[in-house]
């Protein structure tokens, strides 16, 4: 059987040197020391009992360079799946099968998105790798696999998640089928949730938690508080979520966790995978989960270059000499010298080159630096991360506007409906803020779920007229989401200014109603829309297009400006317009049309008759290209054409 392995880092070269034995296994990944040392020296893999061997490993950084194969293991963090499971959309044949064996929740779910659901199969290992060097690691332990049978898996799939389960026995590794997974994820993210934060936070190897008894007693709390969010789901565990835990770190004394060894490197953790995922679980079901929410928390201020003073909740001692040790560990690890390059598919960008931006992650932080610069004047720009240039023509504007500029990256749950791509929104915080920190930005806002949506929040914000047509027709509690997550930021940031972009254009005029109606003390500035150089609108989304689908993409601007040719010529019938943008779109095989209007720029009704004079027009549609829904708009009035 071939098999790529999606992840070079230690799970990834532990199962491919493993599974070599047994199958033709290429690992791919983009680490460039990393795969560098193995196809210079192989994986030099350090066994539990001391032994070492060597194996010589197939590795490739292009899916291109490995060709079609009936399996892919996915190895990478969470964060990286989105971007893994678009490369192994390339990889897999028609039948094939993803099988995740990764860390925290919703990795399956994120695969599904780009794979569908007879592709994807649920794994769990207990195997604990350890990545010493590029080119070295240590099987930190040995550990029970289970990969779990899905009704939902295709005939051709279940086939090849049992020859895979056979093949893994083979190749050492204890594997067993089972029914159910859920129990088995949860098990595993108590027991994650519960050792990961506090060794990254501390700096210590895991069985120092156990020595210390209010470690002991937050890692049980913490474990328990996972357990509660799985039981509220149906979902019970096979055995004491917190004395699991326990037994962990005990049995894994030695071993540094992964959440350790990312924050020694510089790199990205899977806090959110983790931790958030509890947390934003527990908000879902209406079951508390503080301390998973703190933990978040802290290790988010210690990945932003803001780790909280000394240890939380009383720890031990920085005198004790495990302690020490580790903070020397940690300073050493983020001098940049020591620093070595994160393996996977993204690296933490700021901490390499450029100045940092600083990232703010609480309310209170956020009035803390407001009220305390005396800023004279705040320009702000409200995203949902993944930036590109158009979100960095409104950071530049409002710099030029305002003595400070701050921004805020958060994807905001409330505004995607249940069918939409919420869980595979493209989110990369080092890379958005490696392209801030040369815009004069004084803070980003990033913070959490449950900062912004804490337990038993309730309040909606409903507007009515200019809601209901184009996205709100098509997507009913958006704008109810949009004007939520707003409304909070201007309270928080209190802005003297808040800048937006005209491509979502029914998103300003909805702001716009909402800062009058609630007498918000601020001014909206709209900005021009910024295309690329052949007219497609900038969007996070255009992440998604591949192949043919990106230059499909460019019937949405080819639409408006066919209708805006009519116009130039004196046309003013609303009716006469919209074909004009349909029929172009007609001549594009992979668009598929969800609207295309001609409305008022102010009320956003439509244009039936004759457009009244001085009126304009705001030219506006949704089009999907494959699987990606698109927007675009152009505003038009008898004074100029195209205004953006």
């Amino acid at each position: 059987m071939r098999i790529a392995v999606v992840g070079v880092g230690a799970m990834g070269c532990l199962l491919g040197a493993g599974l070599s034995a047994v199958a033709d296994v290429t690992l791919l990944g983009d680490w460039p020391e990393q795969l560098a040392a193995l196809r210079r020296d192989g994986l030099r893999l350090e066994h539990p009992d001391g032994r070492h061997s060597h194996h010589a490993l197939s590795v490739a950084d292009d899916p291109a360079a490995v060709g079609r194969v009936p399996v892919a293991l996915v190895a990478v963090k969470s964060r990286q799946t989105p971007e893994a499971a678009r490369l192994i959309a390339r990889l897999l044949v028609a039948d094939g099968l993803a099988l995740t064996l990764q860390n925290g929740l919703n990795n399956r779910a994120a695969l599904r998105t780009e794979l569908g659901r007879e592709r994807v199969a649920l794994g769990v290992t207990s195997q604990g790798a350890t990545l010493i060097a590029p080119g070295v690691i240590r099987h930190a332990g040995h550990g029970p696999t289970y990969l779990g049978r899905d009704a939902a898996l295709g005939p051709a799939q279940q086939a090849c998640l049992a020859e895979l389960a056979a093949l893994l026995s083979a190749a050492g590794f204890d594997t067993h089928l089972v029914d159910d997974t859920d129990a088995l994820v949860w098990g595993k993210l108590a027991v994650n949730a519960a050792i990961n934060p506090l060794t990254a936070l501390l700096r210590v190897p895991n069985g120092f938690l156990v020595e210390h008894e209010p470690l002991l007693d937050i890692m049980r709390r913490t474990a328990g508080e996972v357990a509660a969010v799985a039981a509220a789901q149906g979902i019970v565990l096979a055995d004491d979520a917190a004395e699991r835990a326990v037994g962990v770190a005990h049995a894994t004394a030695a071993n540094r966790s992964s959440m350790l060894q990312d924050v020694e490197r510089g790199a990205p953790t899977e806090i959110d995978a983790i931790c958030g995922a509890v947390a934003r679980a527990g908000a879902a079901v209406g079951v508390a989960t503080p301390l998973n929410t703190r933990l978040c928390h802290l290790v988010g201020q210690m990945e932003s270059g803001h780790p909280a003073p000394g240890h939380p909740w009383g720890g031990p001692p920085s005198s004790t000499p495990a302690s020490a040790t580790s903070s020397a560990r940690w300073r050493a690890a983020k001098h940049p010298s020591n620093r070595a390059t994160s393996p996977g598919w993204s690296t933490d960008s700021t901490r390499q080159r450029g100045k940092r931006v600083e990232v703010i992650t609480t309310i209170e932080e956020v009035r803390a630096i407001r009220h305390s610069q005396g800023m004279a004047s705040l320009g702000f720009v409200p995203t949902m991360g993944y930036l590109h240039e158009g979100h960095l023509e409104l950071v530049r504007r409002a710099r030029r506007e305002n003595d400070h500029v701050a921004v805020s990256i958060y994807v905001n749950p409330t505004q995607f409906a249940p069918t939409e791509d919420l869980s595979r929104y493209p989110r990369d915080l080092a890379r958005d803020l490696a392209l801030l920190r040369d815009e004069g930005v004084t803070f980003v806002f990033a913070p959490d779920d449950a900062t912004m949506y804490p337990p038993g929040f309730q309040t909606r914000i409903v507007i009515s007229d200019v809601t209901q047509p184009l996205e709100g027709a098509r997507r009913p509690t958006h704008f109810e989401g949009v004007a939520v997550v707003v409304a909070k930021l201007f309270n928080i940031v209190q802005p003297t200014r808040a800048y937006f972009g005209q491509k979502d254009a029914q998103q300003s005029v909805v702001v716009r109603q909402l800062v009058r109606d609630l007498d918000f003390n601020l001014a909206i500035v709209v900005c021009p829309t910024v295309r690329e150089a052949d007219g497609l609108a900038m969007s996070s989304r255009n992440k998604y297009l591949v192949g043919d689908q990106r230059p499909a993409a460019t019937a949405l601007n080819r639409a408006l400006r066919a209708a805006e040719r009519l116009w130039a010529t004196g046309t003013r019938d609303g009716e006469a317009l919209r074909r004009a943008m349909l029929a172009v779109l007609a001549e594009e095989p992979l668009a598929q049309v969800d609207y295309v209007s001609a409305a008022d720029p102010t009320s956003l009704v439509e244009w039936t008759a004759d457009i009244l004079p001085g009126a304009g027009v705001l030219l506006s549609l949704a089009v999907f290209i494959g699987r990606t829904r698109l927007i675009d708009n152009i505003l038009l009035s008898d004074a100029t054409a195209g205004d953006e």
